[in-house]
């Protein structure tokens, strides 16, 4: 995969208008929520991705399947992100919890992106594989705060908008990306 592929990828799995239906509304909290999630996430994703070798080999699976297992889960993820609006998720009111569910978990850390995660790590090396989906994630972010400014302007249109054609990419992502699997075996 390549390092555009692997950000297209990461981006479509974690969806920003999924991500803006579950940050806090208050731009103080949003600010700290989106820091603390993408520090974490990029600590998950170096964690995931370094360990890809070993657990593919221990498991005994290569490097191809899961590119063929991380696209399948992208074409899901997005045939579901196309038809179905993202869910307004109420907000915890414990503070630390806020950022890891709804928005950590399942949100951000989506089981496409640990795949996708393995795959890349396993195939293109924990320093690229690990940018590549950081860069995913962070744009996503941004788009995510971009987007809730957005909503509140057209009535909840623009989140569903959004989230349909980020789950069309998904399903193309995911299409390149389990293709680029079946080539490489």
């Amino acid at each position: 995969m390549t390092f555009l592929l692997v950000a297209i990828a990461a981006l479509s799995a974690v969806n920003p208008a999924r991500l803006a239906a579950a940050i806090p509304p208050s731009e103080a909290r949003r600010t700290r929520v989106f820091t603390r999630s993408a520090a974490l996430s990029g600590a998950v994703l170096l964690a995931v991705g370094g360990f890809s070798g070993p657990l593919l080999n221990a498991i005994g699976v290569t490097s191809s399947s899961a590119m063929i297992a991380a696209g399948v889960a992208l074409v899901v993820i997005g045939a579901r992100d196309t038809v179905v609006a993202p869910p307004r998720i109420a907000q915890a009111s414990n503070w630390p919890m806020v950022v890891l569910v709804p928005v950590f978990f399942p949100t951000i850390f989506t089981p496409a992106l640990a795949l996708i995660s393995i795959a890349a790590g396993a195939e293109r090396g924990l320093a690229t594989g690990w940018s590549a989906l950081m860069v995913g994630v962070v744009v996503s972010l941004g788009i995510g705060a971009l987007a809730i400014r957005s909503d509140r302007l057209s009535g909840g249109v623009a989140l569903r908008a959004m989230g349909s054609m980020v789950g069309l990419l998904a399903v193309a992502a995911g299409v390149l990306v389990a293709t680029r699997g079946v080539m490489s075996i």
